[in-house]
């Protein structure tokens, strides 16, 4: 991922293509258009998570429909704690060196960057939905 977005209005398929062509060479060369969703907003977090629904011509059998896409809190309360305690490249290092060795099934990463000096961060995974992200403030009810 050669840049970091500076928020959810830079995940423009120009940006997107870099990273889905990154991971395998020309596999977005038809990525056309980009809609972005933020899933689960709200105090309490410290990072915000987009769902990206992807609109290719002549997509290839594995080119992914939608992606999400973690990026820093819009809130500066929760940057700044995230900063205090290395969260965000800790996340990175995470996604970059620990998950392709677990054996747990995690979403596939296509990228992940971490500036620190700025201390922006993005990580473009697999959507794994229907699967639904959960409310940290709300919490799950017993059916959950």
């Amino acid at each position: 991922m050669e840049t970091i977005p500076d928020g959810p209005e830079d995940l423009t398929p120009a940006w997107l293509a870099g990273v889905l062509d990154a991971d395998r060479p020309g596999s977005a060369a038809g990525l056309r258009a980009v809609d972005c969703r933020q899933v689960i907003a709200g105090a309490g977090l410290i990072a915000d998570l987009y769902r990206l629904t992807l609109t290719c011509e002549a997509p290839p059998p594995e080119f992914p429909r939608s992606l999400m896409v973690k990026l820093p809190a819009a809130r500066p309360e929760s940057r700044a704690l995230a900063a205090e305690f290395g969260l965000y490249q800790r996340e990175v290092v995470f996604y970059r060196e620990i998950a392709p060795t677990a054996a747990l099934r995690l979403p596939r990463c296509y990228g992940a960057a971490f500036d620190p000096a700025s201390t922006r961060f993005a990580i473009v995974m697999e959507d794994l939905a229907p699967a639904r992200a959960m409310d940290p403030v709300a919490g799950v009810s017993a059916a959950q």
